[in-house]
């Protein structure tokens, strides 16, 4: 009875150690400098929000956030830096929707498990497309785009920054829900892609909202449809997929902060607290304006939640366009 009795003091006593261990680890954090992974290389939209996220990120919690540029292999290896890396809240990373949730699917022997490996801290941005056409398609909206397509299979292109990226598989779920063929022309990346497409080398493209913002205004290009759930404000004439019979179509590049698995809660939620304080100072929703961006936000539940639904979608997505990774 006594050793029963004991048995438990012990485990009651190891308990509150524990719980006193990681709120003075969230009390102390931090008091060094720390460290953000991203996989891709300086100067891209992930590389910029990273730090624009950083510097204000590193004011709230009073110590510097320093940027470590991992480019490389689809972000594989940017990514799986941060898995493992010590769960102390020093080292984090921010991520895609590519890393994240598409590579796991995409790429064979992926050695990091997104739901296993990290502890989600943020969702910090999403962004949408733009389904835009060159003006020689005789297409002037999305529905007489779909009775082209059905018409004329495989013989109209659509132009991407290259295999797996957001602008393919917003493609091959087109193509899978709408029942229509259309013909994949990847570029190594986008910017050559956009080319093409304004010289009227492709048909169509999804491109970013922003981008895409400018050619339309110039006539350039013509928008036929959103990926977005609702219209977007900078284009409310245009219509989203999902209104124009295909509910519940929504392809979102997003950006999410992670940290290893095993960061202790306190450092989590503290991390959480100052990444939404950040996403709410006016300078940095203008910024992600200019990006084409919005903030999100929200608890790492949000995130967590986000990641159980887009892991199974583009597996089912790359699995029925039987997509290959290059």
């Amino acid at each position: 009875m006594i050793g029963r009795f004991a048995s438990k003091l012990l485990a009651s006593i190891s308990l509150s150690v524990i719980a006193l261990t990681a709120a003075a680890q969230g009390d102390a954090y931090p008091n060094k400098p720390i460290r953000m992974i991203v996989p891709y290389a300086a100067g891209g939209p992930t590389d910029v929000l990273a730090r624009i996220v950083g510097l204000k990120l590193g004011e709230i919690v009073g110590q510097a956030v320093i940027v470590d540029n991992r480019p490389g292999a689809s972000g594989i290896p940017g990514t799986d830096a941060v898995a493992r890396a010590a769960p102390d809240g020093y080292t984090i990373g921010l991520s895609t929707i590519g890393p994240l949730a598409v590579n796991p699917s995409l790429i064979p022997n992926v050695p990091y498990d997104t739901l296993r490996d990290f502890a989600p801290l943020v969702l910090l941005a999403r962004s949408y497309s733009v389904l835009t056409v060159h003006p020689s398609v005789p297409a002037n909206n999305f529905t007489e785009l779909l009775a082209l397509l059905k018409a004329n299979p495989g013989k109209y292109t659509y132009a991407t920054g290259g295999i797996g990226t957001t602008q393919h598989l917003s493609g091959e779920l087109l193509q899978s829900v709408a029942g229509v063929k259309m013909l994949h022309v990847p570029y190594k990346g986008e910017g050559s892609a956009q080319t093409d497409l304004l010289g009227g080398q492709v048909s169509m493209m999804f491109q970013s909202s922003l981008i895409a913002l400018q050619h339309v205004r110039a006539g350039k290009l013509r928008a036929v449809a959103v990926t977005s759930p609702h219209r977007l404000p900078s284009f409310p004439d245009t219509p989203t997929i999902a209104e124009s019979g295909f509910p519940g179509f929504e392809v979102t590049a997003w950006y999410g902060m992670v940290a290893p698995a095993g960061t202790p809660a306190p450092i989590v939620r503290k991390l959480n607290d100052a990444l939404q304080a950040v996403l709410r100072q006016p300078e940095v929703v203008a910024k992600l304006a200019d990006l084409g961006a919005v903030p999100a936000g929200g608890p790492p539940g949000d995130l967590t939640a986000l990641l159980k639904v887009e892991l199974p979608k583009w597996r089912d997505v790359i699995k029925r366009g039987n997509i290959k990774a290059e």
